[in-house]
């Protein structure tokens, strides 16, 4: 739920207010719901401002004033918390939350493999120097940096790229 308050006074100055509710959560691999980073259930904001008028220029003085709701936290579960070989909890460096005895996979998004990571990187340069103009190539008209380097005739589709794996 979003309330908007606008108010345009007279000789220049005006004033807002905003207030949003709102729940931010997400259904996990093992079907609970939980609460994402950005669950902070509110938010309000007031700003203000009044504008002077000086010969042909504008100036303005504005203030604006945020507050949020708490951030969330994993409470202490007891055995199924995750523990180093000292008995403190593992903490998750993406969330910086403590990690519940559950694959690792649930909680990042991304392979740790060397061999996944050799293949983004390759995935990455060959886009951006086969598939990707680049501005400062393109007289006269657009060009990859292979192209550039007469390497290749045309310009790449992610298509052309794909085919390249199998």
């Amino acid at each position: 739920m979003e309330l908007t308050l606008e108010k345009f006074f007279n000789r220049g100055c005006y004033a807002l207010a905003t207030a949003s509710l709102f729940e931010s959560r997400y259904t996990a691999k093992d079907n609970g719901e939980r609460n994402t980073l950005f669950n902070n259930n509110y938010i309000f904001n007031v700003l203000g401002g009044k504008e002077f008028y000086i010969r042909n220029n504008v100036l303005g003085f504005n203030f604006k004033y945020t507050h949020i709701g708490g951030q969330r936290y994993t409470p202490i579960l007891g055995e199924q918390l995750r523990t180093d070989d000292e008995g403190n909890p593992v903490i998750n460096p993406l969330t910086g939350e403590a990690i519940v005895d559950a694959p690792l996979d649930w909680y990042n998004a991304f392979s740790k493999k060397i061999e996944n990571l050799e293949h983004a990187v390759a995935l990455h340069f060959m886009y951006y120097n086969f598939a990707r103009p680049h501005k400062s190539l393109a007289n006269p008209y657009p060009r990859t940096p292979a192209m550039a380097a007469e390497i290749s005739d045309h310009i790449w589709t992610i298509e052309d790229i794909v085919k390249l794996i199998d």
